[in-house]
């Protein structure tokens, strides 16, 4: 993709992302580029296969799934937050969106596909032609049970100490947890102290 067309994507997704809370609409956003709204339209769909309001809308939903998992705010509140006014369109919007409503899945959240923030340096990446939105997927949260160690840095680049701890694990010692979703799949977490120390802790 040119250069320039490239830079107007990457200003328009930056200046969307920065102001996702605010009033937007397309006249406003194709100024802050130098563009006319035809030409915007134009540029974002050849280069994504959206608008960039739909890509506006489909952000907002996104990002409003934490503030439905905080229980605190109301879903009108979270309506009106995210700039869908009332929660009958809220409601709509969410439902086109992931085939459920906000207060069903605040009940008993499960996984959501979400559209992740535009990228357009992948599509440079890509080549000409090939159209790249990348979605992630929202999981309920989740509690981490097993053996916990500290494994020293430098000495596990000589002798592998974490990569042992998890074979023992996997061999010897995770029968005795069970993961309720799966009970075949196990997940090391390993967190490295801020600021940064000799010491890792690992989870298994």
């Amino acid at each position: 993709m040119d250069h320039h067309l490239l830079g107007i994507i990457r200003e328009t997704t930056g200046f969307i992302e920065d102001h996702l809370l605010e009033d937007l609409h397309l006249d406003l956003i194709a100024g802050h580029v130098n563009f006319s709204r035809y030409h915007l339209l134009r540029i974002w769909k050849s280069a994504t296969g959206t608008g960039p309001m739909e890509y506006v809308r489909r952000r907002r939903i996104a990002i409003s799934l934490g503030d439905l998992l905080n229980k605190r705010n109301t879903i009108e509140f979270i309506s009106c937050r995210y700039g869908f006014g009332c929660e009958r369109t809220y409601n709509r919007v969410f439902k086109e969106e992931f085939d459920t409503t906000p207060a069903k899945w605040r009940r008993n959240p499960t996984p959501l596909t979400i559209l992740d923030r535009f990228n357009p340096d992948f599509i440079a990446a890509a080549g000409d032609g090939l159209v790249f939105l990348r979605s992630v997927s929202v999981l309920p949260g989740l509690s981490i049970a097993g053996h916990e160690y500290k494994v020293n840095i430098r000495e596990n680049r000589e002798n592998q100490i974490a990569n042992h701890y998890g074979n023992d694990f996997f061999a010897n010692q995770r029968k005795r947890i069970i993961n309720p979703l799966a009970r075949d799949i196990y997940i090391g977490y390993t967190s490295v102290p801020v600021p940064l120390v000799d010491f890792t802790i690992s989870s298994l």
